[in-house]
């Protein structure tokens, strides 16, 4: 039997898993991926890339353009109600004013995130390895130890950890005896990708959810003139019967005449699938030096599309923890923090989706009549319209309650545990630069910022930061100053804030903070008081 070394074995080539290999790879971290299927996905699966993932891919050096391109921005959604016989229009909500370069995000098949991911993994020499099926995977103390077989037989791979990436029955999770804890929703969904043609909303393509008393059916756009219909039926009363277009047919036929001109439907589809929806959490994300991310970690209702998206939230949370660990910089304690901070978001999504999904089937059936009458009211509030992009984007996600940022301090709207603000400022040549495009994977950063009440607050306020970190950390932070009072760095980089905008969404005065290299705030030293720094330290096990 074969052996070799490395220092981290990420079971599952899905998104997460290649994620978290750029990821640790990015810092220096060698990795390498396997997977039991013997090629990439093929088909669309997940669709939805919200704007906090773009983020996530910005900061590990992507060219995120090369996905959004050719891709249909989320835009809206348009809510009908359906009687049986006819249908109307609940409400129309624009998904607008997402605080991010990406807006509120993009609509990309899984097989097209999978090849980009696949193409950066190749350019940066990380190996992926189809057709190889995990065995069994132990953990050492010191080491795991895992036992993977191909087609040339079995390999033993040795590596500092383990990160199980491979999906709902994952294999890593099994082998670890940990409980997948929830429940599985009786009702059975049909999903199609077909050609059709709406041709009313002007090239907006917004998605479409219809309520009928037989179940509701949703349309997402997957690629120009190519949708993904997805609808709830009756649980099969016999053995499991194959989803077949003439069922898709049928429902469009009774669910969305009204909605879809009889003309336009569809005469065959690309893609059938079928699926019934689970709730689940791991008992733990990690049992010594194995871990779980993804749908391995916690699956959920596909209302929202949030389940790619918290995985590769879950992979950038853990990746950079991962490696100061291994390099000795942190504590093996760190670590604790990775289920700590997300298992309380993975735990808001299943609430909200789970009430998402029971509201748009209506069930039981007062619930229905509630949500006529009611949903309409609220999704034409602005107020609940920002906050559902917000939420919807993960760019409201926060750790301000985790235990890394607790009484790490706050500046104007932002706070310790909280997504570095979409900040916009130039730079000593005038050119316009977004500060969340300025954040990268490998780095923390070190930034202060003064208004011109105090011209030279910020240096000092960083200075003051960077001397409170240890040698080894502070080798690894970037540093920068925001001004909107020009004037000399000090040899630091200098960013420019003419109108003062940016500064002020930061409370003002001078300070600075600390970002983490997943691009959330560590901690703040308002008027430059290094305390709550030195808090986030020991929080961090440094």
């Amino acid at each position: 039997m074969d052996a070799s070394d490395t220092d981290v074995v990420i079971v599952g080539a899905g998104p997460v898993g290649l994620s978290l290999a750029l990821a640790l790879d990015v810092r220096g971290t060698r990795v390498r991926v396997v997977d039991s299927n013997a090629a990439p996905a093929s088909t669309s699966r997940t669709l939805v890339m919200w704007a906090r993932t773009l983020e996530h891919f910005d900061a590990l050096g992507l060219d995120t353009s090369r996905l959004t391109k050719d891709a249909i921005g989320v835009h809206g959604a348009r809510v009908f109600s359906h009687d049986g016989t006819s249908a109307r229009e609940l409400v129309d909500v624009p998904f607008d004013g997402a605080e991010s370069a990406h807006g509120m995000g993009v609509f990309v098949p899984q097989s097209v995130t999978e090849q980009f991911l696949l193409e950066a993994c190749a350019t940066r020499g990380i190996e992926v390895m189809h057709g190889r099926t995990l065995k069994s995977s132990f953990d050492r103390g010191d080491s795991t130890e895992s036992v993977v077989s191909g087609a040339h037989g079995d390999e033993i791979m040795r590596a500092s950890y383990t990160i199980g990436c491979d999906g709902a029955r994952s294999t890593v999770r099994h082998g670890m005896g940990v409980q997948f804890e929830g429940e599985t929703i009786d009702d059975r969904f049909v999903l199609a990708d077909v050609l059709l043609d709406f041709g009313d909303d002007g090239g907006r393509e917004a998605i479409r959810v219809i309520w009928h008393p037989d179940g509701v059916v949703a349309f997402l756009p997957v690629t120009r003139g190519v949708w993904r219909i997805i609808a709830r039926t009756a649980p099969p009363t016999t053995d499991a019967r194959e989803v077949s277009f003439s069922e898709i047919l049928e429902i469009l036929q009774r669910r969305a005449n009204g909605v879809i001109p009889a003309s336009a439907l569809p005469t065959s589809a690309l893609w059938l699938s079928e699926f019934h929806v689970n709730e689940r959490v791991a008992s733990t994300f990690h049992e010594g030096r194995i871990f779980l991310a993804g749908d391995a970690a916690h699956i959920h209702s596909p209302v929202g599309g949030q389940g790619m998206n918290a995985g590769i939230a879950d992979a950038m949370n853990l990746a950079w923890k991962l490696d100061l660990v291994r390099q000795g910089m942190a504590d093996a304690a760190l670590l604790e923090s990775y289920e700590s901070e997300r298992r309380p978001a993975i735990d808001r999504i299943i609430r909200a989706t789970g009430f998402a999904l029971r509201a748009a089937t209506g069930r039981p059936k007062i619930l229905a009549k509630i949500r006529n009458a009611i949903v309409p009211v609220l999704l034409s509030s602005t107020h609940v319209q920002s906050r559902l992009v917000a939420g919807l984007s993960q760019l409201s996600l926060s750790y301000a309650k985790g235990p890394l940022a607790r009484k790490g301090g706050r500046a104007g709207k932002v706070r310790a545990g909280s997504r570095f603000p979409n900040l916009i400022a130039t730079d000593d040549a005038g050119t316009v630069r977004p500060l969340q495009r300025e954040l990268t994977y490998t780095r923390f950063l070190a930034l202060g910022w003064e208004d011109a009440t105090s011209p030279g607050g910020a240096f000092s306020a960083t200075q003051s930061l960077l001397t409170a970190l240890p040698e080894r950390l502070r080798a690894q932070t970037r540093s920068a100053l925001l001004t909107s009072c020009p004037r000399i760095a000090g040899g630091m980089e200098m960013f420019f804030d003419a109108s003062g905008a940016a500064v002020r969404a930061l409370g003002g005065g001078s300070g600075s903070m600390l970002v983490r290299p997943d691009g959330y705030i560590a901690a703040v030293a308002q008027n430059g008081d290094p305390h709550d720094i030195a808090r986030f330290l020991r929080a961090a096990s440094f």
